[in-house]
């Protein structure tokens, strides 16, 4: 067993997505974990053969910064990864590990990882230097197992309240499928 960037083990069905060669926030490269019984169609919302990344409020822009290529949210931006999880049964709990950095020569940022339908997620801070942080956010059991329609909002709010995102990846801890 693996683990993501963040160092959080890669222990049930994961997915990254990756900006590093992306010219839209709408499409970055995708890459799913080799689990048998759950690939990228189970990770779709309704409607959809894939999950997708929206960006809600049509400002997100994706540049070149110090640490490469970044999908850069904020102020005012927010990214949403539009999910489904149809087919989940059961999960001890959902990390989000984002890679990349405050978008500030002199301030961090902090930033909110929730579901937008039920509210429920955390917050998380990352800093500004010029190098590629790699930040875990823990959202417990946010996504609702068996629920085809839902997302994960990454949504900069204070400090600098600019996220240079690099990568995202979540992982569906210790799932049943």
């Amino acid at each position: 067993m693996g683990q993501d960037a963040c160092g959080n083990p890669l222990d049930g069905p994961w997915f990254e997505i990756d900006y590093t060669g992306a010219f839209s926030a709408t499409n970055p490269a995708w890459t799913y974990s080799n689990t048998p019984g759950f690939g990228a169609a189970d990770w779709a919302p309704s409607g959809s053969s894939w999950p997708e990344v929206w960006d809600i409020y049509q400002n997100i822009s994706v540049s070149n910064d110090p640490i490469g290529k970044v999908a850069l949210i904020g102020p005012s931006g927010v990214m949403q990864i539009m999910l489904g999880l149809g087919s989940l049964v059961s999960y001890s709990h959902a990390t989000v590990c984002v890679e990349g950095r405050s978008v500030s020569t002199s301030a961090s940022v902090l930033y909110d990882v929730y579901n937008p339908l039920n509210n429920c997620g955390a917050s998380s801070t990352m800093a500004h230097d010029w190098s590629i942080h790699a930040v875990s956010t823990n959202i417990g059991t946010c996504l609702i197992a068996g629920n085809d329609f839902q997302a994960i909002r990454i949504d900069p709010y204070g400090g600098s309240s600019s996220l240079g995102v690099m990568r995202v990846s979540v992982v569906l801890h210790n799932a049943v499928y």
